[in-house]
């Protein structure tokens, strides 16, 4: 385990290494993400780099909200916030609870710069350990308040796409785990409208340039067989894939300007319906927690 001070967009942040005989796990302090996951016995990294001039965002967390609200606000006992897509987490420094060479944990907790736009006392935690050729990623999350919490949470990890410089992008593949019939969530003017017919037709897999040729595909967990998805080579047979426990929606996204990465996101949470009047108790995805209550979610990124 290695740790490692950065200079980004004017502030100090860590970076902590994980690292075993399979895999070697770069990680962020800031909105506590993930950097690099390199298979040490390939030497592929199934991990897409950071470049401002392909996507200007980072890989992120989301919280206490996943995607964007009607025109960033909420309105929550007859007040109205504000809240930027996915939420605040991303934009914050997280504290490093501990780390060793297999392990870290980060936290982030409610304070007078959350309070102001998320009116909720919360602790959220993202745990990482290290199981052979796999990520184990954990969320956290603790109702420390003494009234019901709103929030959604979820991931917007990105991994390159191909993962070798001799592929192509078009030779990859959504793999499930079998042939699935499910549709997608429809989109209209960024809210969510209904969901359309089966889109899989008895397959158990997704063109990659397919999926983003009709915008960012959006299922629910519970019409899949199984909560897990991979993004293959149909080449090479390389593959990273997302295993996930808890949430309620997975979308796979990349942009639509030829970025060499692809995304598997789960969410419990979700954009809004062109139903919702923006009270986040009613709001769509939203999960409810009580007081002095604690909810786990997990991922686990396995690769070969």
């Amino acid at each position: 385990m290695a740790l490692l001070l950065l200079f980004i967009w004017g502030g100090i942040y860590m970076n902590v290494t994980l690292e075993n005989g399979y895999l070697e796990v770069l990680l962020m302090s800031n909105g506590g993400t993930i950097n690099k996951i390199r298979n040490k016995k390939t030497g592929l990294d199934y991990y897409w780099d950071y470049n401002s001039k392909i996507w200007p965002r980072r890989t992120s967390v989301c919280f206490p909200i996943c995607g964007n609200l009607t025109d960033d606000q909420y309105v929550y006992g007859g007040k109205t916030y504000s809240l930027p897509a996915h939420g605040f987490l991303r934009e914050k420094d997280l504290n490093l609870l501990y780390s060793n060479y297999a392990s870290a944990s980060f936290s982030l907790t409610s304070d007078e710069t959350t309070k102001p736009i998320y009116p909720f006392d919360f602790r959220f935690l993202i745990n990482y350990e290290l199981d052979r050729n796999a990520l184990i990623v954990r969320y956290v999350v603790k109702n420390t308040g003494s009234g019901i919490m709103y929030y959604s949470v979820g991931s917007h990890y990105t991994y390159r796409v191909p993962f070798c410089q001799k592929e192509s992008f078009e030779s990859y593949q959504y793999t499930f785990a079998g042939p699935q019939k499910a549709g997608k969530v429809e989109l209209e003017n960024g809210q969510v409208s209904g969901i359309t017919d089966d889109i899989f037709h008895g397959r158990d897999y997704l063109s990659i340039q397919g999926v983003f040729g009709a915008g960012s595909t959006i299922l629910r967990c519970d019409d899949l067989t199984q909560n897990r998805i991979g993004i293959q080579s149909q080449s090479s047979g390389a593959k990273v894939e997302v295993s996930f426990d808890g949430f309620s929606h997975v979308i796979l996204w990349a942009p639509y300007n030829g970025a060499p990465f692809a995304c598997i996101e789960p969410w419990a949470g979700m954009v809004d319906a062109k139903t919702d009047n923006r009270d986040i108790t009613h709001k769509l995805g939203i999960v409810s927690l009580e007081a002095g209550a604690t909810r786990t979610y997990t991922q686990i990124i396995s690769v070969s």
